[in-house]
């Protein structure tokens, strides 16, 4: 009897071991996929000229895997405010930036303080708005920039600019 049960056992084991090697798949695993490199990158954004009336191109290293629009709208809010005198109102953020691949226009979507924390003036919203759509133009695949706030497309950032269409680059307010 003992012999029958130690040959049952024996059985039991075989046949569950069979059933738990026929679930693993026994295709070898993918190489984990590296990181992409970090690399450094360079970006032309703007910032006011001495005259406040043009804006005058400013090269910064970006690093990161790859440059991509929302990164260069990052990049470019920092190097305003490290300016003396910021154009972008303090807490202005970029929340996302969309881009239609076959009209080439890319959407900007800022947070509220864009518009709320505003302090006017036709100049100064003409200004960041070329900054802006100057700063993407720059990147390969970006002919014009659409303007959003909280996810909602706007017409204006104060009053003063129409917006309701993209905006395409202007190359007559750089100055170098």
């Amino acid at each position: 009897m003992r012999r029958s049960v130690w040959g049952a056992l024996v059985l039991v084991l075989a046949v569950m071991c069979g059933a738990v090697a026929c679930t693993f798949d026994k295709t070898p695993a993918p190489p984990l996929q590296q990181e992409q490199a970090v690399k450094d990158w360079e970006l032309v954004t703007y910032v006011p000229a001495d005259d406040a009336e043009h804006i005058v191109p400013k090269k910064v290293t970006v690093r990161a895997p790859q440059l991509t629009a929302d990164a260069a709208l990052r990049e470019m809010l920092q190097v305003d405010a490290r300016e003396q005198y910021p154009l972008f109102p303090q807490g202005t953020t970029v929340r996302s930036v969309q881009i239609d691949e076959a009209t080439k226009v890319a959407t900007a979507d800022f947070s509220r303080e864009l518009i709320s924390e505003n302090s006017g003036g036709s100049l100064g919203e003409i200004l960041m708005v070329y900054i802006i759509a100057d700063t993407l133009t720059n990147l390969d695949g970006i002919e014009a920039v659409r303007f959003a706030v909280e996810g909602e497309h706007v017409d204006t950032l104060t009053g003063h600019m129409d917006l309701s269409r993209p905006i395409l680059r202007n190359e007559e307010i750089i100055v170098k």
